[in-house]
């Protein structure tokens, strides 16, 4: 499910479950974090990759993973995706998302938690919680804005937006644009260039750039968890899963 690797001062982490487009589940968002807080320990690894197999980064939430579970479950639920947000936005060592392919809805979150988004020239982004009715994960109500602005971060949620790699490079959103086939190598380039820099003012810094991040992960936690109980949601799931325009009323 996750894979992962040391090169030299970095450790990839990579989301590995190809047949399902590497999708977030609690089970993974627990493997990521075992993973940050082993690396943590590890004054060599100086610098955390995360990408996915089989040439797509992150698909989004598991639907699997999302079965009915009334409020209370729902923001239980929302504890591990939070935990998760909270742990890579202040982690005192720079991670770098290392992107091809479809990066969608969760999958979009998890790539705006790191510090540096490298993107293949053919990625594809796609805001995606639109289509299920609810909103966004994992931090990404305060990592697209601090990333593109309120105004374009509330534009691209609002009318739930794709981009190539271009688009996402002009907004913002991504960082660099590697050649076709090349995104990983450029990403531990990347690894490698700020494994140079003193590690400790590193993690100061991230620590103090976090403002704001509490009250949006409070915001999340209570209003998503009572959309994921909203008709709108049912039906965006099972329209999703029959591959038609969902149907919503508002309730």
């Amino acid at each position: 499910m996750l894979d992962a690797i040391r090169h030299g001062s970095a450790l990839v982490l990579t989301l590995n479950i190809p047949h399902k487009r590497n999708v977030i589940s609690r089970a993974m968002c627990a493997a990521i974090l075992a993973r940050l807080d082993e690396a943590g320990t590890d004054p060599d690894i100086r610098a955390i990759v995360i990408t996915g197999a089989g040439g797509n980064f992150c698909a989004g939430g598991d639907f699997d993973d999302m079965k009915a579970r009334g409020l209370a479950g729902w923001r239980e639920h929302f504890d591990h995706v939070i935990r998760l947000a909270r742990r890579m936005i202040s982690y005192p060592k720079p991670i770098i998302a290392a992107v091809e392919g479809w990066t969608v809805g969760a999958g979009l979150s998890l790539a705006c938690c790191c510090d540096l988004i490298v993107a293949d020239e053919k990625a594809r982004f796609a805001y995606g919680f639109d289509r299920v009715g609810v909103l966004p994960d994992m931090g990404l109500i305060y990592t697209l804005p601090v990333r593109v602005g309120v105004v374009r971060a509330r534009q691209i949620m609002i009318w739930g937006e794709m981009f190539d790699a271009a688009g996402a490079k002009a907004d913002g959103l991504v960082d660099r644009i590697a050649p076709a086939g090349s995104v990983l190598e450029t990403a531990l380039a990347a690894a490698e260039d700020v494994a140079r820099a003193a590690p400790l003012p590193i993690g100061y810094l991230k620590s103090f750039t976090t403002d704001g991040l509490e009250r949006a992960l409070a915001f999340e936690k209570d209003c998503a968890s009572m959309l994921f109980t909203s008709e709108d949601h049912a039906e965006g799931v099972a329209a999703f899963k029959e591959r038609r325009q969902p149907q919503f009323t508002g309730r």
